[in-house]
């Protein structure tokens, strides 16, 4: 346990420095950089959290380099010498009295490093748990609130053009603000209650589907699950709040660059209109991050 917990602490330290070098590329260089380059970068990030790197050189290789840079003597070496007499030396006694002292201190160390540990241990089961458990009762109102649309042609059409032949459902939830794509192994398109036309329908398909054909959802249970492993560390949060939002904006920008000017200024206007309905607060007015390559 106090390896992995090194290992742990080691790798947060690595991410730490990542997410902040990548703060201060998006605050410095905001809009010169491309969005899939962005979104690579913090997927790397991300996968540093999680991948020890060092693991990887060989252990015979590792030793060398371990002994090159504490080198051992024979004063390491715990042997003890053979007593001159056999007759009892206070001296003696104090001093090896002294020199078990920093194994002690060496022990109550290794202690106080496990029992850490096992709170990491802790506290990630208990993370992991609550997501799930959160995560099983959002599903299970929608499901219950929820009606199903047993046959849309404009997500039929939006996924002939996409290319995808996987069957999607539709649902129109009530308590919906705004479209959201759900379930990694069976996915189902939510809609809120209201939604304006049909042009304004296969806007929100084509958003959601190609959340989908980028695979984001498992990426998103992937951070969230780097997230767990590093609870304790508030840069794993802005992590996963990061990761969200380049998600959005790569989505946006790959669905606008294969529309035409008018499809444009329908998606955009689609976009506007879910942002007041929630009140100006969702990830989705990212579109309006560039209005420049979104009208290119």
């Amino acid at each position: 346990m106090s390896e992995i917990f090194y290992t742990v602490l080691l790798l947060s330290g690595v991410g730490t420095a990542l997410v902040c070098l990548l703060l201060l590329m998006k605050r410095t260089l905001a809009g010169h950089l491309p969005v899939g380059w962005l979104k690579a970068a913090w997927v790397i990030a991300t996968l540093f959290m999680v991948l020890p790197a060092w693991k990887a050189v060989p252990k015979k290789h590792a030793q060398q380099m371990w002994h090159k840079a504490v080198p051992v003597t024979e004063a390491t070496v715990s042997e003890r010498p053979a007593p001159v007499s056999e007759v009892p030396n206070v001296a003696a006694s104090e001093a090896e009295a002294e020199k078990e002292k920093p194994i002690k201190s060496y022990i109550q160390k290794e202690n106080m490093i496990l029992w850490c540990g096992y709170i990491w241990a802790a506290g990630a089961v208990g993370f992991l748990v609550f997501a799930l458990i959160s995560y099983g009762v959002f599903c299970v109102k929608k499901q219950k609130s929820a009606m199903l649309i047993s046959s849309c042609e404009a997500l039929e059409t939006v996924k002939q053009e996409m290319g995808i032949g996987r069957g999607i459902k539709v649902k129109v939830s009530p308590g919906t603000i705004s479209p959201m794509l759900v379930g990694v192994f069976f996915p189902v398109i939510y809609l809120p209650e209201k939604t304006q036309n049909m042009e304004s329908a296969r806007m929100i398909f084509r958003h959601e589907l190609m959340h989908y054909k980028k695979k984001d959802l498992f990426l998103k249970w992937f951070v969230l699950l780097v997230n767990a492993v590093h609870w304790f560390n508030p840069f794993a949060y802005i992590l996963s709040k990061e990761v969200s939002q380049i998600c959005e904006v790569s989505c946006d920008m790959a669905v606008v660059r294969g529309l035409s000017e008018e499809e444009k200024k329908i998606y955009m206007h689609t976009i506007l209109s879910l942002v007041e309905q929630k009140g100006g607060k969702t990830d989705d007015a990212n579109i309006l991050h560039n209005e420049n390559e979104c009208r290119s």
